[in-house]
This record gives C-alpha cells, sequence and structure tokens, in this order.
C-alpha cells in the first residue's frame, strides 16, 4: 500500500512539472537559442549590407559605377596610343615606309616635303609665339635654317616630317568638335618619320622591304609610289612597268606575311597609299585605270609565282604553305585589292599627286591627307 501510494505521488509530481513547461514554439527564445546565419545571409556580409539600404553603401557603389568604365577607357585607350605610337627610334612618333621604283619620284616628294617644312620653320622662327610651340630646326652659326641634309641613294634614310596644319586626323574622327585635341591639330602641324628607300632592285631586299618584317618597327602606313605616264607599258617595251608590278607585288607579299614574322604586329593593320605620280603629264593614266591595271597585273605575277615559274621563290618557299608564298592567300579567284584587305588585314588606296612643278603642296595634298587618316 505505502509503495503504491509512493509510485503516484511521483507520477504526479512529474506531470506537474510537465505541465508547467510551455511548448517550445511558445517560449521566449533567448539571444543564445537564435540560430547563427553565415554566408551572404550573415547580418555583415556585404550582399546584405549592399541591399540595407545604407547611404555609404549607395554612395560607394555610384562612385564604382561611373568611375569604373572611365578607368577601363583610358587604360586600354593609353595601351592602343602606345601600340600603335611606336615609332622607328621608339620615340612614339608614327612611322610611315616609302618604296618605289627608280625614277618614281621618291627623291623629289622628300626634297618637296622638306623644302615646305624648312619654309614653314623660317617664318615660324620670325613670328611672337611661345617657345615650346614652335618646331626645333637645324640651324647653321649665323642664325638661318640650313640645307636639308643629304640623302643617300643606296641607303635608306629615316626624316622627320610634319603635315601642314589643319590637316584631318584620323584618331579626331570619333572626337567632338571641342575636343581640345581637334583643336590644336587645326593650329599645329602633327610630326610624322618617313623612311626614304633607295628603288634600285639590288638594294631592295636589305633596305626597304627588311623595314617591313623589323620587329622594332611599327609601321603606320606604305607609301609605294610609282610613275603614272610609264605603268602603262608604252615606254621602254614595258620594262618599267613590268618592274613596278614586281616590285609592288614583292610588297604587299611581305606585308601578307607580316604577322607571322613580327609577332606584335597581329591585330596591326598596315595601310598602304599607292601615290600616282606625274599625273600632271598629258600621257599619264587616272587612279581608277591604274588600280585595275595593278590589280590585272598583278593577278598574272600572282598566277606565275603560284605555278611556280620564279625558281628563286620556290627554293626559298619550298616548305611554306601558300598563304604565306601566294599574293592574297591559296584562295581561288581573281586578285583584287579588296581580298587582300578582307584575308590579310592589308588595305590598299589608289590616289593621285605630282611633285614636279608644285610649291604650294597641292600636288601632293592628297598623299597628305592619307597620312593624316592613318594618324
Amino acid at each position: 500500500m505505502a509503495d503504491d501510494l509512493t509510485t503516484t505521488t511521483i507520477l504526479s509530481s512529474i506531470l506537474q512539472q510537465a505541465s508547467s513547461v510551455a511548448p517550445a514554439h511558445e517560449r521566449p527564445q533567448s539571444p543564445t537559442d537564435a540560430p547563427i546565419r553565415t554566408g551572404w545571409s550573415a547580418p555583415d556580409s556585404i550582399l546584405t549590407k549592399l541591399f540595407s539600404g545604407n547611404l555609404s553603401t549607395i554612395a560607394l557603389a555610384f562612385i564604382v559605377t561611373l568611375s569604373l568604365p572611365v578607368l577601363l577607357h583610358l587604360y586600354f585607350y593609353t595601351q592602343a596610343a602606345r601600340s600603335r605610337a611606336s615609332g622607328a627610334g621608339g620615340d612614339g612618333i608614327p612611322t610611315f615606309l616609302l618604296l618605289g621604283p627608280s625614277g618614281s619620284g621618291k627623291t623629289s616628294l622628300v626634297t618637296l616635303l622638306q623644302r615646305r617644312l624648312i619654309a614653314a620653320s623660317a617664318s615660324s622662327l620670325d613670328s611672337v609665339g611661345a617657345e615650346d610651340e614652335k618646331p626645333q630646326v637645324a640651324t647653321n652659326g649665323n642664325g638661318h635654317v640650313s640645307a636639308s641634309p643629304t640623302r643617300l641613294s643606296q641607303a635608306a634614310t629615316t626624316i622627320g616630317m610634319r603635315l601642314p596644319p589643319g590637316t584631318p586626323l584620323g584618331s579626331n574622327k570619333y572626337r567632338s568638335e571641342n575636343d581640345y585635341e581637334v583643336a590644336a591639330s587645326r593650329k599645329n602641324s602633327t610630326p610624322y618619320k618617313l623612311i626614304d628607300t633607295p628603288g634600285h632592285g639590288k638594294l631592295r631586299g636589305e633596305q626597304a622591304l627588311s623595314w617591313v618584317t623589323r620587329s622594332n618597327v611599327s609601321l603606320r602606313g606604305v607609301l609605294f609610289m610609282l610613275d603614272s605616264a610609264t605603268i602603262d607599258g608604252s615606254s621602254d617595251g614595258g620594262e618599267t612597268a613590268k618592274d613596278t608590278v614586281g616590285y609592288l607585288h614583292d610588297v604587299l607579299l611581305s606585308l601578307q606575311r607580316r604577322p607571322k614574322v613580327v609577332k606584335k604586329a597581329k591585330g596591326e593593320d598596315v595601310r598602304v597609299l599607292v601615290a600616282c605620280n606625274k599625273q600632271d603629264l598629258f600621257t599619264s593614266l587616272p587612279p581608277a585605270a591604274i588600280r585595275e591595271r595593278l590589280q590585272s597585273e598583278l593577278e598574272r605575277v600572282r598566277t606565275a609565282r603560284r605555278r611556280g615559274v620564279s625558281a628563286v621563290d620556290a627554293r626559298d618557299d619550298q616548305d611554306e604553305n601558300e598563304d604565306e608564298t601566294v599574293l592574297g592567300g591559296g584562295g581561288e579567284g581573281q586578285f583584287s585589292f579588296k581580298m587582300l584587305e578582307d584575308e590579310f588585314g592589308v588595305s590598299v588606296d589608289v590616289v593621285g599627286g605630282f611633285v614636279k612643278g608644285d610649291e604650294d603642296g597641292k600636288g601632293v595634298r592628297k598623299w597628305e591627307e592619307w597620312i593624316g587618316s592613318c594618324l
């Protein structure tokens, strides 16, 4: 009897204790009982702060949103500018290569451009202006501007040149009219380098074509001069025209191979200007006719080289594929300058002009505008 009473007492006390304890969902939880959140849902996580509406967070996000595109633009723009502005001397001045057969007028063109530069420099020395805006001109002991340096016809010569003020520049095409660079280009002359090369057949490989594949030269463009009065083949039995077309073929083929020889040249398109000189003569062909004739004659040379007519090319290029040995690649179809541009990024422009008797620069103005479009 006593045992039953004791058992009943214990059960009653247990039931009272159980009834006095509230259910878990009804009891207030202490901070220690709350589950700990980690990861992106944590109260101190970056994502939580971004969506919290904090003023400092909003200001920081606003500054990053505006500054990041500007910083990326400045980085890629300056990197491209440094890459394209590397010249023959590594001083950042754009470089152009002047090629062409003997008698095409290369030396006359350089002489004309230098005389104009000297005349402009002499007038600027007499005018009043800031000293840092005046071009640097070589003078003799009496303070007079010295004459143009003599160029050796058997060696390439790098010559500093300047475009006339107001020449349109290709880099200004996407700039605003109120941009400082656009206004400065209209008032000041733009510097560039011109590499004058000999036109003799025996010197073309070492003194002319070698500049195309030099790793320390980032070419902006190539000027190939020809005689508009002899390109039709009517004079000297067509030997001059044949030599001109053969030389142009070698130049274009070297530019086609350039990205594989000069690694940094990949992605850098080199433009070519076929400067049709002596357009002032009555017997000269117009640029449009010269363009058509050059394309047809280049197709003839291309076909001959492709069939292995030239023993020299067959021996030198026997281990190379057609993309490296055939102008325009190994594809079928008639050769055209458009094919060369589409396949290898080498664009060719044919522009007429004349040097002899041109004192005011009208005959070479289109050529200088083409140079400006490459800058």
